[in-house]
């Protein structure tokens, strides 16, 4: 249905307002007894809570006492409408149905991690749980409202997650799209307890590797970097992680050593070479053919080499002073 209204100028008059509050001019939120209020300064008042300085009742103080301008409860006021929630009676912002922030995320929740019966997946209950009980819930279910059908959001993965599409394993989350999201939410299910408790930087590092895997071209080179990047670089960083937190210098010089040995790799390949068949005069030539920080990260690349006898042993160039150090670094 058309709006009502004709003209820009007419929807401007009677949908803009200057704020009784902040006195800036826009939509208005309401009408209160000292005038209009836009949405912001319409929200920020009814997260005040307290003791009315009026009634001595503790509740929401949106409003603004006329002599001294203290804060006071809705009643006291005189406002027309009441912000209780219709459903847990407690004052506060409301949606649709009139109903307050939890009870509408509540209810978003039991939708979104529904496993089919109507009842939220058995295994999620923590994860909303941990959700209601937010300091902000209204951040919360304000990500929790996206385009629809928009892939990856975090609404589409917990719906996902509600009907077992998505296992509830760390290798199922190293392939899904929109990563920074598929990431808080795995923080959020570790926080919770319902997947086991890993650390930030080896999880960033884990789903990074999938996507490198996959644009490496060469079969043979994806081969081998998988395991070394298995077996040398992720027990590295996991034995670090068992001490202290990880900082993300260490995800990142874990990042960089598999790349330049994808790099390594891609090198002897245009030269016709392999890891069997290249001499010491060719990994001399790549050392002069590149920067000392490559130098530095394809070593342990190297290394691992020779520790597994995919190539003959080589005298390799010493670190450079102030070089990354050999083990992955820790947070104090």
């Amino acid at each position: 249905m058309s709006p009502a209204y004709k003209t820009p100028e007419q929807r401007d008059r009677w949908h803009k307002r200057t704020c009784a509050r902040c006195g800036r001019h826009g939509w208005f939120a309401a009408r209160w007894p000292d005038g209009h209020v836009c949405r912001t300064c319409h929200d920020k008042a009814l997260r005040v809570r307290g003791q009315c300085p009026a009634c001595g009742d503790e509740r929401v103080l949106p409003g603004l006492r006329p002599d001294d301008g203290a804060l006071i409860c809705p009643d006291c006021a005189g406002f027309m409408m009441s912000y209780r929630c219709s459903r847990c009676g407690r004052e506060g912002k409301l949606h649709g149905g009139r109903l307050c922030t939890r009870c509408t995320l509540a209810d978003r929740l039991d939708d979104l991690l529904d496993d089919g019966t109507g009842r939220i997946r058995p295994a999620l209950l923590p994860l909303a749980e941990s959700l209601l009980n937010a300091d902000n819930p209204v951040s919360i279910l304000n990500g929790l409202y996206t385009r629809k059908g928009k892939i990856g959001a975090p609404d589409d993965l917990l719906r996902r997650l509600g009907r077992g599409e998505i296992e509830l394993t760390h290798e199922a989350f190293h392939t899904l799209q929109h990563w920074r999201a598929a990431a808080h939410l795995r923080e959020l299910l570790m926080a919770c307890g319902v997947l086991p408790t890993v650390d930030k930087q080896v999880c960033l590092f884990e789903s990074w590797l999938v996507g490198h895997l996959a644009i490496i071209a060469e079969p043979e080179h994806a081969q081998i970097v998988r395991r070394f990047a298995t077996w040398s670089v992720l027990p590295k960083l996991r034995a670090g992680a068992d001490r202290r937190p990880l900082t993300p210098g260490s995800q990142k010089y874990a990042t960089g050593q598999v790349k330049h040995a994808t790099a390594f790799l891609i090198w002897l390949s245009d030269q016709d070479l392999t890891l069997t068949t290249c001499r010491q005069t060719d990994i001399d030539r790549w050392h002069v053919e590149h920067n000392e920080h490559n130098r530095d990260t394809v070593r342990p690349f190297l290394l691992w080499c020779q520790s597994t006898k995919l190539t003959r042993r080589f005298r390799l160039p010493p670190r450079r002073p102030g070089g990354q150090p050999r083990s992955p670094r820790t947070s104090a």
